[in-house]
């Protein structure tokens, strides 16, 4: 009897469970959840779905190629180079024309990018868009034989598949239809969005266009938010730069990621070229002379061989360097490139001055209308070291003031100083300082409903991230970071998905030493300390080379 007491007993806990998700942790703060929802989900990822071409082929997937590191035809490789390096010094160096040498560039990496390249229009040239896979999930979710009961939404549930590549304000229409749909389905009056990367940027249009009426809650995980992705505003507005430090800490990251197989030698290379200046010098020899007079026929050719065909990439650029980017690109007004792209351009600047111009009043309404808010930054990782920002806190692809919609943060390798950490503390603000001492979350817009995630990559949506997003947005309550378990900085195994909340135990995180005298050495001895160090590691790892052979 007792036994069939305390069964019953545990079946009626194990329902109310069910019925209630989101609980209460031991100390009274919210555990995360990650099924049981009453409000349905409509989760809009970022670029990483894959594309297929008119038969149904799979074409490009942004994973495939941070994994490849296999497979490379040396001769193909020697030939492609070769393509671009003769027009450069034979008409461009000796005789001042660099047009061969940009329409070379041009075609040597649009014949690699060329399954994903859009036309003029900014429209697919080859019957390509989502794969039939991600239709059919698609089509499954809103057939009626397959509704689900509220309780029992997840945040896969209903996601939003669409061809990334394409101009925001055509993809917020068919959100909008999607969340349509979805709505009647399920007999709700609203739905709750989660969006990651770039697909914040459907969001943001869906709500130029269509409002918050139809949001209950709204997730940004990882998002462009306030200043664009640098990597990609920077490179191509005349602020593209190298930066040795910061692609020797990239490789490190790829290398813990697992993207990549690195021999010691070429970073210790890299690490020898940064610390004796000799690199610096070739750079400013480089800028100085034949980089200004190219850098912005190269941007074009670069530009539109990869990614700026895409309108959704265009989104990406912060309202600062807009007009240069259009400029580095296309050429001024009245260009003959501004005219052969006048239909890319179209929906580009559509964008500009539906969304990017009035993205504060788009960030207004939010916090006026929808009440689940939650944010999660993401960093521990470089930023891709092509731009002037490369320096900046970040999780690879967006730095953590934009993810966060405003945080203040140090550098990457650095704290915030000591006095700026004593303001705070004597404000009484002192819980938005990460133990780590590398964020300040009061500064940001919605500083209450904002996380940081260390430790997580760009390209990786841990568990944690994902229950944290599902948790907040879906809840009866308006919930805060001061009431959950998982506080405002915390930090993630990016293998695992793991997470704990942050302390100055377990706050270093990094891939590479986080020290200004590891990364930035500051003085005559400084340098030559850094120096000495990576010559005596360069020559031991020499030595290792030559005993191999």
């Amino acid at each position: 009897m007792m036994k069939k007491t305390v069964s019953l007993l545990l079946t009626f806990l194990l329902l109310f469970s069910f019925a209630f998700p989101v609980f209460a942790a031991d100390d009274g703060k919210v555990a995360l959840t990650r099924s049981g929802s009453q409000i349905p989900i409509v989760l809009v990822g970022g670029d990483g779905a894959p594309l297929a071409d008119e038969n149904g082929n799979e074409i490009f997937r942004f994973m495939d190629i941070a994994k490849a590191t296999g497979n490379v035809d040396g001769d193909a490789v020697k030939e492609s180079v070769l393509n671009v390096v003769r027009p450069l010094l034979v008409q461009g160096m000796l005789t001042g024309n660099f047009d061969p040498y940009y329409e070379a560039l041009y075609n040597e990496i649009a014949e690699l990018f060329s399954d994903v390249l859009l036309d003029e229009n900014g429209l697919p040239r080859n019957g390509s868009g989502i794969s039939e896979a991600n239709k059919k999930i698609m089509a499954d979710s809103l057939i009626k034989d397959h509704k689900l009961t509220a309780g029992d939404y997840g945040l896969f549930t209903y996601q939003f598949f669409y061809d990334w590549r394409l101009d925001p304000l055509y993809t917020a229409d068919l959100l909008n239809d999607y969340i349509e749909q979805v709505k009647a389905l399920t007999h709700n009056d609203k739905v709750a969005i989660v969006c990651r990367c770039v697909g914040s940027n459907v969001v943001m249009s869906y709500i130029a266009k269509y409002g918050t009426a139809s949001i209950y809650g709204l997730g940004m995980c990882g998002v462009i938010g306030l200043n664009g992705s640098e990597p990609l505003s920077e490179s191509i507005s005349g602020k593209f730069a190298v930066n040795l430090p910061a692609i020797s800490r990239l490789l490190a990251d790829l290398d813990a990621l697992d993207y990549v197989n690195l021999d010691p030698f070429v970073t210790s290379t890299i690490d020898l070229l940064k610390a004796s200046g000799a690199a610096d010098a070739v750079l400013k020899t480089a800028k100085l002379t034949i980089y200004r007079h190219i850098v912005q026929g190269a941007t074009s050719a670069l530009a539109l061989s990869t990614f700026f065909s895409c309108p959704m990439y265009w989104a990406c650029v912060n309202a600062d360097d807009y007009e240069d980017a259009l400029l580095y690109v296309f050429g001024p007004e009245g260009s003959e490139k501004r005219r052969q792209y006048a239909g890319l351009i179209e929906k580009i600047e559509a964008y500009n001055v539906t969304v990017r111009q009035h993205l504060p009043q788009i960030l207004s309404e939010i916090k006026q209308n929808v009440a689940h808010i939650g944010v999660i930054s993401k960093y521990g990782y470089q930023l891709a070291p092509i731009c002037e920002s490369a320096d900046e806190l970040s999780d690879q692809f967006v730095s953590v003031y934009s993810s966060s919609f405003g945080a203040t943060t140090s550098k990457a390798y650095d704290t915030l100083p000591d006095e700026y950490i004593e303001a705070r503390n004597a404000e009484g603000n002192g819980k938005y300082l990460s133990p780590d001492r590398q964020v300040d979350a009061y500064t940001c817009y919605f500083r209450d409903q904002t996380w940081f995630a260390k430790g997580a990559s760009h390209s990786n949506w841990t568990k944690a991230e994902n229950a944290l997003m599902y948790t907040v947005t879906t809840s009866d309550a308006v919930l805060t970071a001061d009431d959950m378990e998982v506080s405002r900085f915390f930090v993630v195994d990016n293998k695992t998905g793991n997470w704990e909340n942050m302390t100055e135990e377990n706050c270093n995180t990094y891939n590479w030493e986080a020290t200004p005298e590891a990364q930035a050495p500051t003085g005559f001895i400084a340098r030559l300390k850094a120096y000495f160090k990576a010559l005596k590691i360069w020559f031991a790892l020499l030595k290792e080379k030559l005993a191999e052979r």
